[in-house]
């Protein structure tokens, strides 16, 4: 079953909401004012929180990759601590949430209701599901599962609260522009491919019933002349040349047309991996050639320019920016109610990610 993320929600959901009061019988292990997460529920997202970072990483549950070095600190002592300050922002939502007296509207309960009735269908049942790890030896019952569900909604109708349209925290274009200044690289594109454009008898490039451009095959030696024309751009630009005619000119990327003020890349993106890695390693100024899976790429890395993120949405770049400033924006805030959370350490002292059995639902809850 795949989850339905609400865009009111989304931007929340990894970085903070959990808004759950600790369970008569079990004990707190962390809290803020009268609000707390019980041991059962600290422990059970840690087991969410190991299996989020073993998929992000691509890495399967080993001694090696826990025990490995990441910035000369052990790789699960860097991921619970990562896992913890996470931990710490969700109960602070969950704390504000309650403190501005927020509700949840009839329809999000059904929503969530009909998610965990999901759920518990595809695990054979209440009992089944009650009965595999690591709901059994949590105590993780039904109702724990539905409260931790509801995060989506809580973090949604905070969100809108703090940052909606009548939000009584809006975002500012001083917020948007810092982020911008802070987070995002700008760069030029020269590109061949490693294919040619399929042509008609007038020299007009086919295109699919879907208005995808068709291409062909080409040989080592017209891929060789490809390569030696990039070298050849590269040079000119090198040298002085405007590199936008350049690309007007010779790149083969059909919608360079609406990248004439350059392309716009924060972290992560949605641009492939390669690109991304190269601009970010790249000085203003600096050009590199290199060649990926897509073809032949020549890359210029240039200054930011004011206000972008608010005169450039025809090129795409910044489908995502408000989400991501508000995000930033609802992190700081929450970071500020760090140092008045107590943390029980002879509760959260007792789990080790490293050690948490895997949870079969753990990205209906990340």
């Amino acid at each position: 079953m795949k989850k339905l993320i609400r865009p009111a929600a989304a931007i929340l959901i990894l970085a903070l909401a959990l808004s759950l009061f600790a369970c008569s019988n079990g004990r707190s292990a962390m809290k803020i004012g009268k609000t707390s997460f019980s041991e059962k529920v600290y422990a059970y997202y840690l087991t969410c929180y190991k299996q989020y970072w073993l998929s992000t990483f691509g890495q399967s549950d080993s001694e090696s990759f826990w025990s490995s070095e990441y910035g000369g600190v052990r790789v699960d002592d860097y991921l619970q601590n990562v896992s913890d300050t996470a931990i710490k922002a969700r109960l602070v939502s969950a704390f504000l949430f309650d403190f501005y007296k927020l509700q949840i509207s009839e329809s999000e309960e059904t929503y969530v209701g009909r998610l965990l009735a999901g759920l518990v269908e595809a695990a054979g049942g209440e009992e089944a599901l009650k009965s595999e790890e690591p709901f059994s030896s949590l105590n993780i019952t039904k109702d724990d599962l539905y409260d931790i569900l509801m995060i989506d909604s809580k973090a949604g109708a905070l969100q809108d609260y703090l940052y909606g349209d009548d939000g009584v925290m809006k975002v500012t274009d001083q917020q948007r522009e810092n982020y911008y200044q802070n987070k995002y690289y700008r760069f030029e594109h020269f590109y061949l491919m490693n294919y040619d454009y399929d042509l008609d008898e007038n020299g007009n490039i086919k295109y699919d019933e879907e208005g995808h451009a068709q291409v062909v095959e080409i040989s080592d030696a017209r891929f060789e002349e490809k390569l030696a024309l990039a070298n050849e751009v590269l040079r000119r630009a090198e040298s002085g040349e405007d590199f936008n005619a350049l690309i007007d000119e010779y790149s083969e990327e059909l919608s360079k047309s609406k990248y004439k003020n350059g392309h716009y890349l924060t972290v992560p993106n949605d641009y492939f991996a390669a690109l991304s890695d190269e601009v970010t390693a790249l000085k203003i100024g600096e050009y590199k050639l290199f060649q990926s899976e897509l073809g032949i790429h020549i890359i210029h890395r240039i200054e930011l320019d004011e206000g972008a993120w608010n005169k450039n949405s025809e090129s795409g770049d910044f489908y995502n920016f408000e989400e991501l400033v508000t995000e930033a924006a609802f992190k700081e805030l929450t970071s500020s109610y760090y140092d008045r959370i107590v943390i029980n350490e002879d509760v959260t002292g007792k789990y080790k990610i490293s050690e948490m059995p895997s949870s079969p639902i753990w990205q209906y809850f990340m």
